[in-house]
Protein backbone atom coordinates (compact mmCIF):
# COMPACT_ATOMS: atom_id res chain seq x y z
CA UNK A 1 0.00 0.00 0.00
CA UNK A 2 1.36 3.43 -0.94
CA UNK A 3 1.51 6.38 1.47
CA UNK A 4 -1.31 8.04 -0.44
CA UNK A 5 -3.52 4.98 -0.18
CA UNK A 6 -2.73 4.51 3.50
CA UNK A 7 -3.47 8.13 4.41
CA UNK A 8 -6.68 8.20 2.42
CA UNK A 9 -7.77 4.91 3.96
CA UNK A 10 -7.30 6.28 7.49
CA UNK A 11 -9.38 9.32 6.63
CA UNK A 12 -12.18 7.13 5.27
CA UNK A 13 -12.09 4.92 8.35
CA UNK A 14 -12.96 7.87 10.59
CA UNK A 15 -16.72 8.12 11.12
CA UNK A 16 -17.64 11.78 10.71
CA UNK A 17 -21.39 11.64 10.10
CA UNK A 18 -23.05 14.97 10.81
CA UNK A 19 -26.56 15.08 12.27
CA UNK A 20 -29.02 17.93 12.58
CA UNK A 21 -28.54 20.10 15.69
CA UNK A 22 -25.30 18.32 16.58
CA UNK A 23 -23.57 19.73 19.65
CA UNK A 24 -21.12 16.96 20.49
CA UNK A 25 -18.08 17.67 18.32
CA UNK A 26 -15.85 14.99 19.84
CA UNK A 27 -15.51 12.91 16.68
CA UNK A 28 -14.63 15.97 14.62
CA UNK A 29 -11.98 17.01 17.14
CA UNK A 30 -10.56 13.48 16.96
CA UNK A 31 -10.66 13.61 13.17
CA UNK A 32 -8.71 16.86 13.17
CA UNK A 33 -6.09 15.25 15.43
CA UNK A 34 -5.82 12.51 12.82
CA UNK A 35 -5.32 15.09 10.07
CA UNK A 36 -2.53 16.71 12.08
CA UNK A 37 -0.85 13.32 12.44
CA UNK A 38 -1.20 12.46 8.75
CA UNK A 39 -0.04 15.87 7.48
CA UNK A 40 2.50 17.07 10.08
CA UNK A 41 4.55 19.23 7.71
CA UNK A 42 1.51 21.23 6.63
CA UNK A 43 0.27 21.63 10.19
CA UNK A 44 3.74 22.84 11.17
CA UNK A 45 3.73 25.72 8.66
CA UNK A 46 0.08 26.75 9.03
CA UNK A 47 -1.87 28.80 11.54
CA UNK A 48 -5.08 26.99 12.54
CA UNK A 49 -8.37 28.54 13.61
CA UNK A 50 -11.29 26.53 14.93
CA UNK A 51 -14.88 27.60 14.32
CA UNK A 52 -16.99 25.22 16.43
CA UNK A 53 -15.62 22.16 14.67
CA UNK A 54 -15.01 23.72 11.27
CA UNK A 55 -11.39 24.67 10.63
CA UNK A 56 -9.28 27.08 8.63
CA UNK A 57 -5.55 26.63 8.02
CA UNK A 58 -3.52 29.58 6.76
CA UNK A 59 -0.20 28.93 5.02
CA UNK A 60 1.62 32.24 4.76
CA UNK A 61 3.13 33.04 1.38
CA UNK A 62 6.01 35.22 0.27
CA UNK A 63 4.00 38.11 -1.18
CA UNK A 64 1.41 39.54 1.21
CA UNK A 65 0.30 42.08 -1.41
CA UNK A 66 -1.21 39.31 -3.55
CA UNK A 67 -4.73 38.14 -2.80
CA UNK A 68 -4.69 34.62 -1.29
CA UNK A 69 -6.50 31.56 -2.58
CA UNK A 70 -8.77 29.28 -0.58
CA UNK A 71 -9.11 25.52 -1.06
CA UNK A 72 -12.22 23.91 0.46
CA UNK A 73 -13.61 20.42 1.13
CA UNK A 74 -15.85 19.46 4.04
CA UNK A 75 -14.95 16.80 6.61
CA UNK A 76 -18.45 15.57 7.46
CA UNK A 77 -20.36 12.85 5.60
CA UNK A 78 -23.90 11.52 5.44
CA UNK A 79 -24.98 8.27 7.10
CA UNK A 80 -24.00 4.99 5.45
CA UNK A 81 -27.59 3.82 4.63
CA UNK A 82 -28.30 0.60 2.70
CA UNK A 83 -26.35 -2.62 2.23
CA UNK A 84 -22.71 -1.97 1.32
CA UNK A 85 -20.40 -4.44 -0.38
CA UNK A 86 -17.79 -3.50 2.22
CA UNK A 87 -18.38 -1.69 5.53
CA UNK A 88 -18.88 2.02 4.89
CA UNK A 89 -16.09 3.08 7.24
CA UNK A 90 -13.61 0.32 6.47
CA UNK A 91 -11.68 2.03 3.69
CA UNK A 92 -11.51 -1.34 1.97
CA UNK A 93 -9.21 -1.56 -1.05
CA UNK A 94 -10.39 -4.03 -3.67
CA UNK A 95 -10.39 -4.35 -7.45
CA UNK A 96 -8.28 -1.23 -7.90
CA UNK A 97 -10.70 0.93 -5.89
CA UNK A 98 -10.98 2.26 -2.36
CA UNK A 99 -14.41 2.15 -0.73
CA UNK A 100 -15.82 4.33 2.01
CA UNK A 101 -18.41 6.92 2.85
CA UNK A 102 -17.02 10.25 1.73
CA UNK A 103 -14.65 8.84 -0.89
CA UNK A 104 -16.35 11.08 -3.46
CA UNK A 105 -18.22 13.54 -1.20
CA UNK A 106 -15.76 14.96 -0.16
CA UNK A 107 -13.07 13.31 1.89
CA UNK A 108 -11.33 12.57 -1.38
CA UNK A 109 -10.88 16.26 -2.08
CA UNK A 110 -10.03 16.99 1.54
CA UNK A 111 -7.32 14.33 1.55
CA UNK A 112 -5.90 15.41 -1.82
CA UNK A 113 -5.57 19.11 -1.00
CA UNK A 114 -4.00 18.44 2.42
CA UNK A 115 -1.71 15.74 1.02
CA UNK A 116 -0.53 18.12 -1.69
CA UNK A 117 0.18 20.83 0.87
CA UNK A 118 2.00 18.40 3.15
CA UNK A 119 4.17 17.07 0.32
CA UNK A 120 5.19 20.60 -0.69
CA UNK A 121 5.78 21.72 2.89
CA UNK A 122 8.03 18.69 3.42
CA UNK A 123 10.12 19.88 0.48
CA UNK A 124 10.52 23.33 2.03
CA UNK A 125 8.23 24.97 -0.52
CA UNK A 126 6.86 28.41 0.35
CA UNK A 127 3.83 29.54 -1.67
CA UNK A 128 3.93 32.80 -3.59
CA UNK A 129 0.78 33.99 -1.81
CA UNK A 130 -1.18 32.94 1.25
CA UNK A 131 -3.09 29.68 0.89
CA UNK A 132 -6.11 28.98 3.06
CA UNK A 133 -7.49 25.47 3.62
CA UNK A 134 -11.11 25.40 4.84
CA UNK A 135 -13.05 22.36 5.99
CA UNK A 136 -16.54 22.50 7.48
CA UNK A 137 -17.95 19.92 9.87
CA UNK A 138 -21.62 20.40 9.02
CA UNK A 139 -21.94 20.96 5.28
CA UNK A 140 -24.14 17.90 4.83
CA UNK A 141 -26.77 19.28 7.21
CA UNK A 142 -26.65 22.78 5.71
CA UNK A 143 -24.91 23.91 8.87
CA UNK A 144 -23.40 27.30 9.56
CA UNK A 145 -19.73 26.35 9.83
CA UNK A 146 -18.75 27.91 6.52
CA UNK A 147 -21.16 30.78 7.16
CA UNK A 148 -19.45 31.56 10.46
CA UNK A 149 -16.04 31.47 8.80
CA UNK A 150 -17.26 33.71 5.99
CA UNK A 151 -18.65 36.26 8.42
CA UNK A 152 -15.44 36.38 10.44
CA UNK A 153 -13.21 36.72 7.38
CA UNK A 154 -15.54 39.40 5.99
CA UNK A 155 -15.17 41.37 9.24
CA UNK A 156 -11.41 41.28 8.70
CA UNK A 157 -11.85 42.60 5.17
CA UNK A 158 -10.34 39.43 3.71
CA UNK A 159 -10.66 38.86 -0.04
CA UNK A 160 -9.55 35.92 -2.18
CA UNK A 161 -8.35 35.77 -5.77
CA UNK A 162 -9.82 32.28 -6.14
CA UNK A 163 -11.94 30.01 -3.97
CA UNK A 164 -12.04 26.35 -5.01
CA UNK A 165 -14.54 23.94 -3.45
CA UNK A 166 -16.02 20.55 -4.28
CA UNK A 167 -17.77 20.26 -7.63
CA UNK A 168 -18.10 18.16 -10.75
CA UNK A 169 -15.34 15.65 -11.43
CA UNK A 170 -13.75 14.42 -14.63
CA UNK A 171 -15.55 12.01 -16.93
CA UNK A 172 -13.99 9.63 -19.42
CA UNK A 173 -16.30 8.63 -22.25
CA UNK A 174 -14.50 6.19 -24.55
CA UNK A 175 -11.18 7.89 -23.93
CA UNK A 176 -12.55 11.43 -24.27
CA UNK A 177 -11.96 13.41 -21.10
CA UNK A 178 -14.27 16.23 -20.09
CA UNK A 179 -14.70 18.40 -17.04
CA UNK A 180 -17.17 20.99 -15.85
CA UNK A 181 -16.30 23.84 -13.53
CA UNK A 182 -19.11 25.15 -11.38
CA UNK A 183 -18.92 28.94 -11.68
CA UNK A 184 -22.05 29.45 -9.59
CA UNK A 185 -24.84 27.58 -7.90
CA UNK A 186 -28.53 28.04 -7.39
CA UNK A 187 -29.70 29.67 -4.18
CA UNK A 188 -31.41 27.30 -1.74
CA UNK A 189 -34.56 28.52 0.03
CA UNK A 190 -36.80 26.47 2.35
CA UNK A 191 -40.37 27.71 2.68
CA UNK A 192 -43.31 26.49 4.75
CA UNK A 193 -46.78 27.03 3.24
CA UNK A 194 -49.48 26.98 5.90
CA UNK A 195 -53.23 26.47 5.52
CA UNK A 196 -55.40 27.20 8.56
CA UNK A 197 -59.04 26.45 9.46
CA UNK A 198 -61.41 26.24 12.43
CA UNK A 199 -60.83 22.50 12.61
CA UNK A 200 -63.64 20.19 13.73
CA UNK A 201 -64.81 16.61 13.32
CA UNK A 202 -64.01 14.75 10.13
CA UNK A 203 -67.68 13.67 9.85
CA UNK A 204 -68.61 17.26 8.93
CA UNK A 205 -65.98 18.34 6.39
CA UNK A 206 -66.29 21.87 5.00
CA UNK A 207 -65.37 23.03 1.54
CA UNK A 208 -61.86 24.30 0.91
CA UNK A 209 -60.19 22.31 3.66
CA UNK A 210 -56.53 23.07 4.50
CA UNK A 211 -55.18 19.99 2.73
CA UNK A 212 -57.35 20.67 -0.31
CA UNK A 213 -56.03 24.21 -0.57
CA UNK A 214 -52.46 22.99 -0.24
CA UNK A 215 -53.10 20.31 -2.85
CA UNK A 216 -54.56 22.80 -5.31
CA UNK A 217 -51.66 25.14 -4.68
CA UNK A 218 -49.06 22.47 -5.43
CA UNK A 219 -50.91 21.16 -8.49
CA UNK A 220 -51.51 24.58 -10.02
CA UNK A 221 -47.97 25.70 -9.28
CA UNK A 222 -46.78 22.74 -11.32
CA UNK A 223 -49.27 23.51 -14.10
CA UNK A 224 -48.18 27.17 -14.35
CA UNK A 225 -44.55 26.69 -13.45
CA UNK A 226 -43.01 28.28 -16.55
CA UNK A 227 -45.11 31.41 -16.07
CA UNK A 228 -44.10 31.81 -12.44
CA UNK A 229 -40.47 30.86 -12.98
CA UNK A 230 -39.40 31.85 -16.53
CA UNK A 231 -36.48 30.13 -18.20
CA UNK A 232 -33.40 31.95 -19.45
CA UNK A 233 -30.12 31.00 -21.10
CA UNK A 234 -27.03 31.73 -19.00
CA UNK A 235 -24.61 33.71 -21.16
CA UNK A 236 -21.42 32.08 -19.82
CA UNK A 237 -22.52 28.46 -19.77
CA UNK A 238 -25.10 28.40 -22.56
CA UNK A 239 -27.34 26.38 -20.24
CA UNK A 240 -31.06 26.98 -19.88
CA UNK A 241 -31.66 27.95 -16.28
CA UNK A 242 -34.88 27.87 -14.27
CA UNK A 243 -35.83 27.94 -10.62
CA UNK A 244 -36.92 24.54 -9.27
CA UNK A 245 -39.35 23.72 -6.46
CA UNK A 246 -39.60 20.38 -4.66
CA UNK A 247 -42.24 19.74 -2.00
CA UNK A 248 -40.46 17.55 0.50
CA UNK A 249 -42.35 17.56 3.80
CA UNK A 250 -45.97 17.82 5.00
CA UNK A 251 -48.04 17.67 8.19
CA UNK A 252 -51.70 18.01 9.10
CA UNK A 253 -53.85 16.52 11.87
CA UNK A 254 -52.64 13.85 14.29
CA UNK A 255 -55.80 11.77 13.95
CA UNK A 256 -57.67 10.39 10.93
CA UNK A 257 -61.01 11.70 12.22
CA UNK A 258 -59.83 15.23 12.98
CA UNK A 259 -59.95 18.24 10.69
CA UNK A 260 -56.63 20.03 11.04
CA UNK A 261 -56.64 23.57 12.33
CA UNK A 262 -53.34 23.90 10.54
CA UNK A 263 -51.68 21.95 7.77
CA UNK A 264 -48.48 22.71 5.98
CA UNK A 265 -46.09 21.63 3.26
CA UNK A 266 -42.42 22.54 3.01
CA UNK A 267 -40.83 23.41 -0.30
CA UNK A 268 -37.15 23.24 -1.16
CA UNK A 269 -36.59 25.91 -3.83
CA UNK A 270 -33.42 26.33 -5.89
CA UNK A 271 -33.42 29.76 -7.54
CA UNK A 272 -31.88 30.53 -10.90
CA UNK A 273 -29.53 33.52 -11.00
CA UNK A 274 -31.61 35.54 -13.44
CA UNK A 275 -34.60 35.45 -11.07
CA UNK A 276 -32.56 35.48 -7.81
CA UNK A 277 -33.62 34.09 -4.45
CA UNK A 278 -35.61 37.24 -3.67
CA UNK A 279 -37.39 37.22 -7.02
CA UNK A 280 -38.28 33.55 -6.84
CA UNK A 281 -39.51 33.93 -3.27
CA UNK A 282 -41.72 36.87 -4.21
CA UNK A 283 -43.15 34.96 -7.18
CA UNK A 284 -44.09 31.83 -5.22
CA UNK A 285 -45.46 33.64 -2.15
CA UNK A 286 -47.66 35.84 -4.32
CA UNK A 287 -49.00 32.72 -6.03
CA UNK A 288 -49.68 31.07 -2.66
CA UNK A 289 -51.90 33.97 -1.59
CA UNK A 290 -54.45 32.87 -4.19
CA UNK A 291 -55.05 29.77 -2.06
CA UNK A 292 -55.28 31.63 1.26
CA UNK A 293 -51.95 30.28 2.43
CA UNK A 294 -49.51 31.83 4.84
CA UNK A 295 -45.80 31.60 4.11
CA UNK A 296 -42.94 31.17 6.53
CA UNK A 297 -39.40 31.40 5.20
CA UNK A 298 -37.35 28.82 7.07
CA UNK A 299 -34.09 29.59 5.28
CA UNK A 300 -34.00 32.43 2.80
CA UNK A 301 -30.68 31.60 1.18
CA UNK A 302 -29.01 33.97 -1.24
CA UNK A 303 -27.90 34.08 -4.85
CA UNK A 304 -24.20 33.24 -5.17
CA UNK A 305 -21.62 35.14 -7.17
CA UNK A 306 -21.02 33.88 -10.71
CA UNK A 307 -17.30 33.62 -11.39
CA UNK A 308 -15.85 35.12 -14.55
CA UNK A 309 -14.77 32.04 -16.49
CA UNK A 310 -12.38 34.14 -18.60
CA UNK A 311 -10.63 35.81 -15.63
CA UNK A 312 -6.92 35.31 -15.01
CA UNK A 313 -7.53 33.22 -11.90
CA UNK A 314 -10.08 30.96 -13.61
CA UNK A 315 -7.64 30.64 -16.52
CA UNK A 316 -4.94 29.54 -14.07
CA UNK A 317 -7.33 26.84 -12.83
CA UNK A 318 -8.16 25.72 -16.37
CA UNK A 319 -4.47 25.61 -17.30
CA UNK A 320 -3.74 23.38 -14.30
CA UNK A 321 -6.50 20.99 -15.40
CA UNK A 322 -5.20 20.92 -18.97
CA UNK A 323 -1.63 20.33 -17.79
CA UNK A 324 -2.75 17.37 -15.69
CA UNK A 325 -5.16 15.93 -18.28
CA UNK A 326 -3.98 16.97 -21.77
CA UNK A 327 -6.73 17.20 -24.38
CA UNK A 328 -9.51 17.54 -21.82
CA UNK A 329 -12.60 19.55 -22.73
CA UNK A 330 -13.56 22.10 -20.06
CA UNK A 331 -16.92 23.85 -19.83
CA UNK A 332 -18.52 26.07 -17.18
CA UNK A 333 -21.77 25.15 -15.48
CA UNK A 334 -24.23 26.46 -12.90
CA UNK A 335 -24.63 23.83 -10.19
CA UNK A 336 -28.06 22.82 -8.95
CA UNK A 337 -26.76 21.40 -5.67
CA UNK A 338 -25.39 23.57 -2.88
CA UNK A 339 -21.89 23.60 -1.43
CA UNK A 340 -20.17 25.51 1.36
CA UNK A 341 -18.70 27.64 -1.40
CA UNK A 342 -21.93 29.63 -1.66
CA UNK A 343 -21.23 31.08 1.78
CA UNK A 344 -17.70 32.04 0.73
CA UNK A 345 -18.69 33.46 -2.64
CA UNK A 346 -19.07 36.94 -1.18
CA UNK A 347 -15.33 36.96 -0.44
CA UNK A 348 -14.16 36.52 -4.03
CA UNK A 349 -14.97 37.39 -7.61
CA UNK A 350 -13.99 33.84 -8.53
CA UNK A 351 -15.67 31.19 -6.37
CA UNK A 352 -15.54 27.94 -8.35
CA UNK A 353 -16.31 24.27 -7.82
CA UNK A 354 -14.33 21.34 -9.24
CA UNK A 355 -13.12 17.96 -7.99
CA UNK A 356 -9.88 16.66 -9.56
CA UNK A 357 -10.90 13.00 -9.66
CA UNK A 358 -12.00 10.89 -12.61
CA UNK A 359 -15.35 9.29 -11.78
CA UNK A 360 -17.39 6.69 -13.61
CA UNK A 361 -21.16 7.13 -13.78
CA UNK A 362 -21.50 4.50 -11.06
CA UNK A 363 -19.06 6.32 -8.81
CA UNK A 364 -20.84 9.62 -9.28
CA UNK A 365 -24.13 7.90 -8.48
CA UNK A 366 -22.67 6.48 -5.25
CA UNK A 367 -22.75 9.93 -3.62
CA UNK A 368 -25.13 9.63 -0.62
CA UNK A 369 -25.79 6.06 -1.76
CA UNK A 370 -24.11 2.69 -1.21
CA UNK A 371 -20.59 1.53 -2.14
CA UNK A 372 -19.09 5.01 -2.52
CA UNK A 373 -15.62 4.57 -4.03
CA UNK A 374 -12.89 6.02 -6.22
CA UNK A 375 -10.22 4.40 -8.37
CA UNK A 376 -6.75 4.18 -6.84
CA UNK A 377 -5.34 5.38 -10.15
CA UNK A 378 -7.02 8.76 -9.72
CA UNK A 379 -5.42 9.56 -6.35
CA UNK A 380 -1.98 10.75 -7.46
CA UNK A 381 -3.29 13.00 -10.28
CA UNK A 382 -5.66 14.67 -7.79
CA UNK A 383 -2.76 15.50 -5.46
CA UNK A 384 -0.60 16.71 -8.34
CA UNK A 385 -3.42 18.98 -9.51
CA UNK A 386 -3.57 20.73 -6.13
CA UNK A 387 0.22 21.10 -6.20
CA UNK A 388 -0.06 22.94 -9.52
CA UNK A 389 -2.64 25.27 -8.00
CA UNK A 390 -0.42 25.98 -5.00
CA UNK A 391 2.55 26.61 -7.25
CA UNK A 392 0.34 28.64 -9.64
CA UNK A 393 1.69 26.68 -12.60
Amino acid sequence: MTKYEENFQKILQAETISVTHQTDLTKFREFQKLLAELFPHLWNVCDLEDFHGSIVLRWKGEDESKLPIMLMNHQDVVEENGAWRYPAFSGTIANGKIYGRGAVDTKGGLWAMLQAGDDLAAEGFIPGRDIYFESGCNEEISGDGAKEINEELAKRGQRFALILDEGPGITNENGKLSAQIGIGEKALTDIKFIAKSAGGHASRPPKNQPLVRLGRFMAELEDHFDEIFPKKINEQTGEEQQTSVAFTMAKAANGSNVLPTEAYVIANMRSAHHQTADGSLEAITNFAKKFDLECEVLDKGFTSVIADFSSADCTMLKNAIIKMWPGIEITPTIMTGCTDCHFMSSLSDNPVRFSPFTYSKEQSASIHSVDENVDLSTLEPAVDFYKLIMKEE
